[in-house]
């Protein structure tokens, strides 16, 4: 299929919910799905969703399909990592020899993870697959490795962000001169905790291609129909905003729908974040009407939920913050 806006706003309200405190801001998200759109008009093409059926049918011997994400602190306010630099992350991987690519997929589902492959998408026109590495967000590249780490596989990963220095620069922007590039051939682990440094020198944030795998490979690993899955969560949430619902019944019918429960509403008491090597982590506290005490800690997505002490959930359990205003909250958007 040609994705279109209406098919994103979809996509964007339903990775909202299943980035489960993490995934990016859907702001960033549609923001880059618009440079994306933009791209594919200027280049002559569109931007296309396949199945990793219907790829390996046009591409029956074979190819590679690449990975991109975000890896940084969702809360930092000094990352940097336009549109204007996936021409370079593309530079880096052809020469590292990674050569035609049949396709990208994105990392994980979230509001801005979805539409990071859109934009290399759209400026070689090959399509975006319907198969991430995880159907929901999380927060090391070590999770989304489609299970290469097991395997002890060497992988490439490449990575660009950062504020570039030029004549120009003001001697006051004290985040000019904080651009990273990297290519590194390692195991994941350390392939992985090498972009994560570079991301925390950059300013927060890379833009990040990274574990070329065969066709088969995603076939076998890949998180197949996460896109339709989050684009119909996304559709049921644009109808309950449009009935003017109660926070209460959004909530309970989401639960449903995940096969999930809501656990109580209450009033957000505290807040702490600590951005170290471009991971967010810190605590929630959230206190109900009736004295309930729920205690949220995250690492970029929420980790663990404990209800009045006792633990409930633990990741990879999914969690969800819902506003009385049906706006999905992340870990990063809770910050004061």
């Amino acid at each position: 299929m040609i994705i279109d806006k209406e098919y994103a706003e979809r996509l964007s309200y339903g990775s909202q919910i299943l980035g489960f405190g993490g995934g990016g801001s859907a702001e960033e998200g549609l923001l880059m799905c618009e440079a994306a759109f933009e791209i594919a008009e200027k280049n002559g093409h569109s931007i296309e969703l396949i199945s990793i059926k219907k790829l390996a049918a046009r591409h029956p011997g074979g190819g590679k399909i690449v990975t991109i994400s975000g890896v940084g602190s969702p809360a930092a306010d000094t990352a940097y990592t336009p549109p204007d630099y996936y021409p370079r992350l593309m530079e880096l991987l052809e020469k590292e020899g990674c050569r035609d690519i049949i396709g990208f997929i994105s990392c994980e589902i979230g509001a801005s993870s979805n539409f990071e492959p859109f934009l290399p998408a759209a400026m070689l026109g090959v399509p975006v697959i319907d198969a991430p590495c995880d159907g929901r967000a999380h927060p090391l590249g070590l999770m989304g490795a489609l299970t290469l780490e097991k395997r002890g596989f060497s992988v490439l990963q490449v990575c660009v962000g950062g504020r570039k220095r030029s004549e120009g620069t003001r001697a006051e922007d004290k985040n000019a001169g904080q651009y990273v590039e990297l290519s590194v051939r390692g195991s994941v682990e350390s392939a992985s905790a090498l972009v994560r440094n570079a991301a925390s020198a950059a300013g927060g944030a890379v833009s990040v291609a990274r574990n070329p795998a065969d066709l088969s490979w995603i076939e076998d690993n890949g998180a197949k129909g996460a896109y339709a899955q989050a684009e119909e969560i996304g559709t049921l949430w644009i109808q309950l905003i449009a009935q003017d619902v109660s926070l209460e019944k959004a909530a309970l019918t989401l639960a449903d729908c995940l096969h999930g429960k809501m656990l109580g509403i209450g009033v957000l008491k505290q807040y702490s974040c600590i951005t170290e090597n471009a991971l967010d982590h810190g605590e929630i506290q959230i206190r109900s009407a009736d004295a309930q005490t729920f205690t949220l800690t995250f690492f970029n997505e929420y980790m663990t939920l404990e209800e009045d002490g006792a633990r409930r959930y633990t990741f990879p359990d999914g969690i969800v913050i819902i506003g009385e205003d049906l706006k999905i909250y992340s870990s990063a958007a809770l910050s004061p």
